[in-house]
């Protein structure tokens, strides 16, 4: 989600009788960089973990790669907590943002991967690519795991994103803010974090508008309509019961506004009830996306036991229309008033149970319903034998569907210390998913962390996957509605989407040498039925599709230096995704393309071969408070739409890229907690090696901003 800035949390000592962090826990590093001990059994541990009061707890990182970013990290990057969360995922190994989609990420080339938790809490899933449904202001610190994870985490397992709350009772602190730059970017929010007793509470709100960015990518310079505004709120309210149990409540709402860029002269768009040349500049793409959710957890800990019991529902709403001069226009000679809503109640149940010195078994489930509905008016030129249009008067072809789906999910693990320097985890998890098919899957899961000293850490691992596809309308319905036109549908196939298979390998070692910390990590993904996106037209929707195949590997490398006031990282990643033969919702894709993915494996659209990541910050005292100059960069080798295998030449590539951030932020006064007024100072410079081929000129995905853009922004507390 887009986030905005708030005052740094301040809060006091957790009430008499919470759980403690014990006198020799390892401090974790605030670098992006840093990844979190997999095997530290101060990190990891059920007694030594508490969150939030002391009852919420952090997810249970044994195995896999894990990296720890404190509220320093989070407050002292380039645009401070005035920042989208996205651009703190980017500083992080193996994470790669979408060329053609600017507001997705991928973690290890993955789509659909990423999950978000909140305390140990699940947050359901907005529509496919529209990232989370949490206010990163909230968080005292965030892990981001990837790799061969333990049953408990299930679906989505390419990214797990866990936030956690401060510590503690929250002590009053509020704030408003303004920040705003370069494309007609601003962005106002408000913020109140405060405690009542045993009741801690934070509500946040955002408004922003862009007028050169909503899922941009570099593309002509001659890009019109090109906007978005965005507005949320967010609230989050806990009660302690005891010094064990606690009542949490979450809830929020967010909604975009999209105003699609194009360029004028465009061939694809023709006008109403005529054939030929319109002025496509006039086309005004339009697409409006809300969600709600609400969440209610209790969750109990003592030295023993931890249970968490959380149910949740989530409504998403997304329109699209192309309008032009108040009617509708032809887009590649159809057009689509595209609505789409979405209804979803379920939970989640954990039990943790710690038994003597040397083993935490768990077991737990989860339950969802999704019930999805669709209306389409499809406005289209009726075609002849030969395949022409055969009139210049269209026709509407009304179409409406609704599908529900449902998911069962079910776990048991357990952690069992062999010995001071060697855990292994292992488990089973059983999924069952029911909609068009019902499928299900049995996953065993193992790992091995190895801690022979203090200064270096070992972990290999295995983790079957079963991944649901996210629902979708389009298909046989539709098809059969828009046969003997010109709709965009290449062929008549549509075989339903299935869920992918996947078995993941994982292996890495982190090593401590004083003040740095170095990690490698490498992992293999083999799957049947890859489950992949494609868009829908010119909307910023996307449907699923299945590749038979699919393989996936990388590895990674990163180094870090953390002392006092300054820090320092540098990531580098090598890593492919490749697919071989579509088995669904084939009727994207023409005759030809298919032939080609029938017999090799070809690049998916969002595979990126070279990523690198790195930066610093350094905290530097003055009169006036606290000065904190930072700097960041990415650079990505470039993202294909199929790229040419054996000297096939396909639809195109996006160039490679480097961007360059860098930050100033000025805290005006000394006061604890900071809470004092900051001033903010950003530029961001923008650098593509090479055009945009083979993408069309109408699509969102060529859109433009210019390569500098400056921002500035004053938040104040009261």
């Amino acid at each position: 989600m887009i986030s905005a800035s708030a005052a740094a949390a301040a809060e006091t000592g957790p009430p008499s009788g919470t759980p403690q962090p014990a006198a020799d826990e390892k401090p974790q590093s605030d670098k992006p960089g840093a990844e979190k001990p997999a095997g530290d059994k101060s990190a990891n541990d059920v007694v030594v973990t508490a969150r939030s009061a002391g009852i919420a707890r952090d997810p249970t990182w044994r195995g896999g790669a894990v990296r720890h970013l404190g509220r320093r990290a989070l407050e002292n990057r380039p645009g401070g907590l005035d920042a989208s969360f996205r651009t703190m995922l980017l500083q992080l190994p193996g994470v790669t943002k979408n060329a053609g989609s600017g507001g997705e990420v991928f973690f290890r080339n993955e789509h659909l991967g990423a999950q978000y938790r909140l305390n140990g809490i699940i947050i359901p899933e907005s529509f496919a690519a529209y990232g989370a449904l949490l206010d990163d202001r909230l968080a005292d610190s965030v892990d981001v795991a990837t790799g061969a994870l333990l049953p408990e985490f299930g679906l989505r397992t390419s990214g797990v994103i866990a936030f956690d709350t401060p510590t503690g009772r929250f002590t009053h602190d509020a704030d408003v803010s303004v920040y705003g730059g370069s494309n007609g970017y601003l962005q106002t929010t408000a913020t109140v974090r405060d405690s009542i007793g045993d009741l801690n509470v934070f509500v946040s709100g955002t408004f922003l508008r862009d007028q050169g960015e909503p899922y941009a990518a570099p593309g002509t310079a001659n890009q019109v309509r090109d906007s978005a505004d965005y507005g949320n709120g967010f609230a989050y309210a806990s009660y302690n019961f005891t010094n064990a149990s606690s009542l949490t409540a979450i809830g929020g709402l967010e909604s975009f506004n999209y105003r699609i860029p194009n360029t004028a002269l465009d061939p694809a768009v023709v006008g109403l009830n005529r054939q030929g040349l319109f002025d496509s500049s006039a086309l005004d793409q339009t697409q409006w996306n809300q969600t709600r959710f609400a969440i209610l957890a209790y969750q109990y800990k003592s030295d023993k036991w931890e249970v968490t019991l959380s149910p949740f529902v989530r409504h998403a709403r997304t329109r699209y229309a192309p309008v032009a001069g108040g009617t509708a226009a032809l887009v590649g000679g159809t057009v689509n008033d595209f609505v789409q809503s979405s209804l979803v109640w379920g939970g989640q149940a954990d039990l943790r149970w710690k038994v003597g010195d040397s083993h935490i078994i768990s077991i737990g489930g989860y339950f969802s319903e999704d019930r999805l509905t669709g209306d389409t008016v499809n406005r289209v030129f009726p075609v002849g034998v030969l395949g022409p249009p055969t009139g210049t008067v269209s026709r509407l072809v009304p179409v409406r569907a609704a599908i529900t789906t449902r998911t069962w999910s079910a776990y048991v693990q357990d952690e069992w210390d062999l010995s001071d320097a060697l855990t292994f985890n292992f488990g089973l998890r059983y999924d069952r998913f029911s909609g068009l098919i019902d499928e299900d899957q049995l996953s065993p899961r193992a790992n091995l962390v190895w801690t022979p000293t203090d200064t270096i850490i070992w972990h290999i691992g295995y983790a079957r996957n079963f991944s649901p596809p996210p629902i979708e309308l389009l298909g046989g319905g539709i098809l059969g509605a828009l046969r003997n036109t010109n709709a965009p549908f290449i062929n008549g196939t549509a075989a339903p989407v299935v869920a992918e298979r996947q078995h993941s390998f994982d292996f890495g070692v982190e090593k401590y040498v004083g003040a740095f910390t170095l990690t490698l990590n490498g992992y293999l993904k083999l799957s049947d039925s890859l489950l992949d996106l494609q868009q829908i037209g010119d909307t910023l929707v996307q449907t699923p599709f299945n590749f038979a195949r699919g393989e996936n590997w990388g590895v990674e490398a990163a180094i870090s230096y953390e002392r006092g006031p300054f820090n320092a990282y540098f990531n580098v990643a090598r890593g492919q995704q490749r697919g071989r033969r579509i088995t669904s919702n084939a009727y994207l894709f023409d005759a030809p393309e298919l032939g080609v993915i029938a017999n090799q494996y070809i690049y998916t659209d969002h595979s990126q071969q070279w990523t690198l990541s790195g930066g610093g910050a350094i905290e530097l005292e003055n009169r006036l408070g606290k000065l904190t100059p930072s700097f960041s960069f990415e650079y990505g080798s470039g993202q294909g739409a199929n790229r040419p295998i054996n000297g096939v030449a396909n639809i195109g590539s996006y160039p490679e890229y480097v961007e360059f951030y860098f930050g100033l932020g000025q805290a005006l006064g000394k006061k604890p907690g900071g809470r004092q007024p900051m001033l903010r100072l950003d530029v961001t410079t923008e650098v593509y090696f090479g055009p945009v081929s083979g993408v069309s000129p109408l699509s969102s995905r060529t859109g433009y901003r210019p390569n500098t853009t400056v921002s500035a922004g004053l938040r104040f507390p009261f």
